[in-house]
Parts: structure tokens; sequence; C-alpha cells
């Protein structure tokens, strides 16, 4: 047996023993997730089997990964162990979102009874994530216990990518610390071990960056497909993603393409791309994502977002583009450092407000050392476009959302420009020490 494989056994032979010790208490002391929906040995079963096969995956991922492997299996362990808190022990005050689960344990109910339609799910990424969590339902049986567990693999994954993406952009110093930034970032942690839609949100978003950066660096038609399949993916789990991704993505492919093409093909690339862009604006309307632009929309998510204890900037109101304008810089500071401490009133509240802190600090030292980074960076070209993306995905976001416990879980889809810059400005700091 190699010296890997004995890795891999040792840390499975580890995990099941914690799993099964852990399965136990829990099953005599207190309930959760696990316990409320299901008592059976067959739900028991399944949940080890799966549990033995996503270790022995991200056994392999981090064999791959050597400079992570450490950061790889203890960002698992943090995300397994929160799940175990959820779903075993009942012991954090906020579980799952019921709301998905219930329309998944209704779609189930048809899905049983030879009935496929899922008309009655209005939200178009609402229906998807929910056909994802009803197929999955469909094949292991109703708990939601097994989609917590996918959503701890991608959580898991959303580690390797944004190494990837320091590495790319940077050095391997560099995305080790980025890498740890995601791996024990609280919100993210919780967020992956949750029904929830954001930890897949986040994996595919920053897989479609990595792929973005990658077919800039070398435009090949495979990473172009990619590139195609993960805009299609993001915008089935969370639709606006469409418009965010389109607006950004798709001027720069062009930019890019035209650039690297033939003199004497420049005019037809020219005219391509007119008939690219009419195309996707013809696109955008026919599928109905042209309302995401409309200032109606804009303000009547406004105002929906704004409901609760967590909501900020309520007095603001948009009457037109020009207000939106006006009201971005402020709004973007809002949604990416609230709450702020004067607006906590609970522990959750409090903990999000230690993450703006520690954001608002990293962000000072981020624009403190900017020339350093343009300057140590493999590739500038990659760094603008990167840093451009993420930077109006997190404003186009700010625009509409005015809740904190919202705008925790949207802006973690962006939060790799902090991580990524940060651990640059990092390792260029303990060098020249």
């Amino acid at each position: 047996m190699s010296i890997q494989g004995k890795k891999i056994t040792v840390v499975m032979f580890g995990f099941l023993i914690a799993c099964i010790s852990g399965l136990f208490i829990a099953r005599y002391n207190m309930g959760g997730v696990f316990l409320e929906h299901s008592q059976n040995i067959k739900t028991l079963s399944i949940f080890l089997v799966m549990c033995t096969l996503i270790v022995f995956f991200i056994s392999l991922t981090a064999g791959r990964y050597k400079d992570i492997s450490k950061i790889i299996y203890m960002g698992f362990a943090v995300r397994l162990i929160t799940l175990m808190a959820i779903g075993f022990f009942g012991i954090l005050p906020y579980t799952y979102d019921s709301g998905w689960d219930g329309l998944a344990q209704h779609l189930l109910v048809n899905w049983h009874s030879g009935s496929w339609d899922g008309a009655f799910i209005e939200s178009p990424n609402v229906r998807y994530y929910t056909f994802l969590a009803t197929a999955v339902y469909y094949i292991f049986g109703y708990n939601p216990i097994f989609m917590m567990l996918l959503n701890v693999l991608w959580g898991t994954l959303t580690i390797v990518v944004i190494y990837s993406i320091a590495n790319l952009l940077f050095d391997k110093k560099s995305a080790i610390i980025s890498a740890s930034f995601i791996a024990f970032w609280p919100t993210h942690i919780m967020f992956s071990a949750m029904n929830m839609r954001d930890s897949l949100a986040v994996l595919l978003m920053v897989l479609f960056i990595l792929n973005f950066l990658k077919w800039i660096k070398t435009p090949k038609a495979s990473l172009l497909l990619n590139v195609l399949l993960l805009i299609i993916g993001n915008t089935l789990i969370r639709s606006q993603n469409a418009v965010i991704i389109s607006v950004v993505a798709a001027p720069i492919i062009f930019y890019f393409l035209f650039k690297r093409s033939d003199p004497y093909l420049k005019p037809i690339y020219i005219m391509v791309g007119i008939v690219g862009v009419l195309g996707a604006v013809a696109a955008m309307y026919a599928l109905g994502y042209s309302s995401y632009l409309d200032i109606d929309y804009i303000t009547r998510e406004m105002n929906y977002r704004a409901d609760g204890g967590a909501a900020y900037l309520t007095s603001l109101n948009y009457t037109s583009w020009l207000d939106v304008l006006l009201y971005l810089p402020l709004r973007f500071i809002y949604f990416l450092f609230s709450p702020f401490l004067w607006d906590v009133s609970n522990t959750p509240q409090a903990l999000s407000a230690i993450e703006g802190l520690l954001l608002m600090a990293m962000s000072v030292v981020v624009l403190r050392k900017r020339k350093m980074i343009g300057k140590i960076t493999k590739n500038k070209h990659l760094l603008w476009a990167f840093v451009i993306f993420c930077i109006i995905g997190l404003g186009a976001n700010s625009i509409i959302d005015s809740n904190s416990g919202t705008a925790v879980r949207h802006k973690l889809q962006y939060l790799s420009v902090i991580f990524v810059l940060y651990g640059a400005t990092k390792y260029k700091h303990s060098e020249e020490q």
C-alpha cells in the first residue's frame, strides 16, 4: 500500500469511529434534524456510506493539493462538526431553511406518484435548487441531513478553488493564506452545513471565476465551454447572476477575442460581437431576466429584503437610476461590512459584526498595498479581470440587499477578492520582515 493510500485509510478509519460515536451519543441524548425526520437504521446506514465516500473523495483531493492538504482536512472537519451540531444535537439557533425543504418534500410526493411537474414553484432559482434537493431525497430517502452533507462537500471544495485562483494570480504561499481564510470563515462554515443554496452558489461562482481567468490566460475552446456551462449553472442556482455575469464577463470575453484575432478578421469579430450583444439582450428579455434591470423590481426587492430586525438604510428609497448611483457607495459599505457594532442586538449579529470588522481591516491593508499587489501578480490582465468582476458583483448585490442577514450570505460569492488580495499582501509583508 502506498503512503497516500495509508493516509486515506487512516483518515477514513478515524472518521468512521468519530462519526459512529457521535451518532450513538446523539441518538440517546439530544435531537436535531436527523432524529426529527428519521430514526431508522436505513437512514443511518445511508448517511454513513455517503460520509465514507465523501471522506474518500476529500482525501484524494487533499493528496492532489499537498500544499493545503491539512487546510482541506481541517476545513472539512469544522464543517462536518457544524453539521453534527445542527443535524444530530440541534444546539445551534438556526438549523436549515425549512422553506427549501418544505417545497422539496411536497415535490417528492408528486415524484413518487409519477407526476414530475414543478410549476408550483414560482422563482427559477428556487425551482432548480428544489429539484436538486428533491432528486437527492428521491435517491436516498427524505431527510435534510443528506443535502446538508452535500453542502459540506461543496463548501470544502471551495477551499481548493480559491487556492487555485490565488495561485494563478500570485504564488503558492499567497494561495495558502487565501485558502486558510475561506476554510475557517465562520459564515461560510455555517452555510456549508445547512440545507440552503449558498454553499453551492459560492462554489459555482468561484469555479466560474477560475475558469474565466484560465480562459483569459490561455484561450482554449474547452475552457470557454466550461465558462459557458458555469454561466448556466450560476444562473440556475441564483437567477440574478445571469445579469451580473453577462454585463461583466461578456465584454471581457469579446475584448480578448478581438485583441487576439487576426487584423484582417477584426471587422468580422466586431460584427459578430454586435450580433452577440443583441442576441444576449434578446435572450434576457425572452427568458425574463431583463426584469432585474427594472427600477420597479429593484425597489420592490429592496423593500422586501428590508424586513426584519437586521434591516439597514430603510429610509433610502429609489425613484430613478440616478438615486441608485448616488446611494451606491453608502449601500456598498453597508453590504460589505454590516452589521456594525451599533446595530448588534443578538449573538449571531455580534459574530457577523466581528466578521465585518475583519473585512474592513483587510480591505484597508489591500488598499494600502495596491501598488505592491500590481507588481507581484503573475498577470495584470487576470488580476484586473478578477477584481473588476468581484467588485461589480458586490456592487450589484448591494443595490438591492437591505438586510445584513441576507448580505452575509450574498457577499460570500465575491469575498474571494478580499481573501486573495489580502493573502498576497500578507505573504509579501512576511517576506519583507
